[in-house]
């Protein structure tokens, strides 16, 4: 039995295929998409590159273009058995978003919508974050699972957008108004366990509190963090303490970067887990790949 993390080299964006392999089965994991802004590795070229026609679990952390990115072409030509999606289809139309909200998000909301119907039309069985609906996705011995947001969670900004549909233009901008810096706090945390030890955690762009809801105390230790939000905290959000994720002794540090920011910050990225290995996504030439154990 083994795993892969592929780590794709997409820019300022997150995209990451993992590979598990069990007598003589191999199951697919594709966690985001990257982006259509930062075309530095096209996912679908990769997959088949790669010989990857099938898709066990397709998993978006959460509804921006920086993660969403290929995720709804994969769907489009790709069978996709399971997928974990931050929300149900959102029921506004780009006529619903137009002056309400800027093109990027109208784009990113259409693509969702597109997304979810490519999925149903192939019979994709479709799981969401909010209200959380997945249990743990179980492969053999390894198994990956939601940990936030937890079925106690709910979402402002989904709820936000459903409401949009039936208001006036003005209120309705004033409702994206009150949730528009709020997306990257619905970001999924994804936890990949192997034989019942924790083996890999996928941050997306998750805050820190919501990593310490999600771990409720506990600090196991974790072979693989990637971490949250490609590496800053910024824009008046705390998305990683370094201290706390010390505790979780991770052997690898997985930053999602382009090759100028790690230029310019690799050397404060590397006090983050000074004891581990530090993986920026942007210096790879194609795909980082790592062992997971």
């Amino acid at each position: 039995m083994s795993g892969r993390l592929h780590c794709l080299n997409a820019g300022k964006a997150d995209c990451f295929v993992i590979e598990l392999e069990e007598n003589g089965e191999k199951t697919v994991l594709l966690i985001d998409g990257g982006s259509k802004n930062e075309p530095v590795m096209p996912l679908l070229p990769y997959l088949e590159a790669h010989s990857i026609r099938q898709i066990d679990l397709l998993a978006l952390t959460h509804l921006h273009q920086d993660h969403q990115g290929y995720l709804g072409d994969v769907a489009a030509v790709l069978p996709v058995r399971r997928a974990l999606l931050p929300y149900p289809p959102i029921p506004l139309t780009e006529d619903d978003l137009a002056g309400v909200v800027e093109e990027e998000r109208r784009n990113d909301v259409a693509v969702f919508n597109r997304m979810w119907a490519d999925l149903l039309r192939q019979g994709c069985r479709v799981e969401t974050a909010f209200p959380l609906t997945a249990a743990p996705f179980v492969f053999g011995s390894w198994r990956l699972s939601c940990i936030f947001p937890t079925v106690k969670d709910t979402s402002p900004v989904y709820e936000a957008l459903c409401r949009m549909r039936d208001r006036s233009s003005h209120e309705a901008h004033d409702l994206y108004e009150s949730v528009r810096l709020r997306f990257n706090g619905d970001s999924s945390i994804l936890l990949l366990e192997h034989e019942g030890k924790p083996s890999a955690l996928l941050c997306g762009d998750s805050f820190h509190t919501s990593l310490l809801r999600a771990l409720a105390g506990r600090t196991p230790a974790v072979s693989l963090i990637k971490l949250s939000h490609h590496g800053r905290n910024d824009k008046g959000n705390l998305y990683f303490v370094g201290n706390f994720l010390q505790t979780l002794s991770p052997q690898t540090l997985v930053i999602t970067s382009s090759r100028a920011l790690a230029l310019q910050h690799r050397a404060e990225w590397e006090n983050i887990c000074p004891t581990a290995c530090l993986i920026v996504t942007g210096e790879a030439n194609g795909a980082e790949i790592l062992p997971l154990a």
